[in-house]
């Protein structure tokens, strides 16, 4: 089930994480800095465009800044979290938020 298509989304986690990201102001606002400062600063190389290794470092420190905030614990609980969090496709949500930053500047790789 959670391999199925959800809403324009990969799966269900991954829906629902972005649903959550975009739900508070503060959350979007800070998660939007994040990806511009990450696309300001991405170097292109001869395999990656700018944008491409803008979307590898966000999905990176977007996993990371996720898995920092599970609580630990030892229960059912703890362990569908765990296993609901591992099914998000971090690669799919960092290229949707670095699509929109690049649209509303219009800035080219």
């Amino acid at each position: 089930m959670c391999n199925e298509k959800y809403n324009g989304w990969s799966n269900y986690p991954t829906w629902a994480v972005k649903l959550w990201m975009d739900h508070s102001e503060i959350s979007q606002t800070n998660m939007h800095r994040k990806a511009i400062f990450i696309y300001k600063n991405a170097i292109p190389n001869g395999r990656f465009t700018k944008s491409e290794v803008a979307i590898f470092d966000l999905q990176a420190w977007l996993k990371s800044d996720y898995e920092n905030r599970l609580p630990a614990f030892g229960s059912v609980w703890g362990d569908l979290l765990t296993y609901s969090l591992d099914m998000v496709d971090w690669h799919e949500i960092a290229k949707a938020i670095i699509d929109d930053e690049i649209d509303k500047t219009s800035d080219d790789d």
